[in-house]
């Protein structure tokens, strides 16, 4: 998702020609493979910049390819946790993840909470939040 470089008007990063379209058209073309291993050469030739010039735009933003990742791979893990019942392995694998045992871990770092418990917290909130409006 490299987010800070597809998002200008953000006050992240400007880069040449459109990058949020390059990068949908890169995810695209991949289909389900988009999540899976994410080489730095090919995002960076997906947002017209040398591996180089990417890494230094990340650093400047406080940032890194590989902070970038993971939070792209926990947005997703985040959207299959809560729009299906899979399965912890099945989710780490759609999302991109090694193993479980990695996905657990910078999805705890990044949320503070473990998938379950995430999983667990917002699907009750959802539904007291039913309870509370159907009252």
């Amino acid at each position: 998702r490299v987010r800070l470089l597809m998002d200008p008007d953000a006050g992240a990063v400007a880069v040449e020609g459109d990058a949020g379209v390059a990068l949908a058209e890169l995810f695209e073309q991949r289909g389900e493979h988009a999540f899976r291993a994410m080489e730095r050469d090919e995002i960076a030739r997906a947002l017209g910049l040398s591996v180089r010039s990417m890494q230094r735009k990340l650093a400047d933003l406080g940032t890194s390819f590989r902070d970038e990742v993971h939070a792209f791979r926990t947005d997703r893990a985040k959207t299959l946790l809560l729009g299906s019942d899979h399965s912890l392995i099945v989710i780490a694998d759609d999302s991109g993840f090694d193993s479980v045992r990695a996905f657990t871990e910078v999805f705890g770092k990044r949320t503070g909470e473990s998938p379950q418990a995430f999983r667990l917290r917002v699907r009750a909130e959802r539904e007291s939040r039913k309870r509370t409006s159907t009252e």
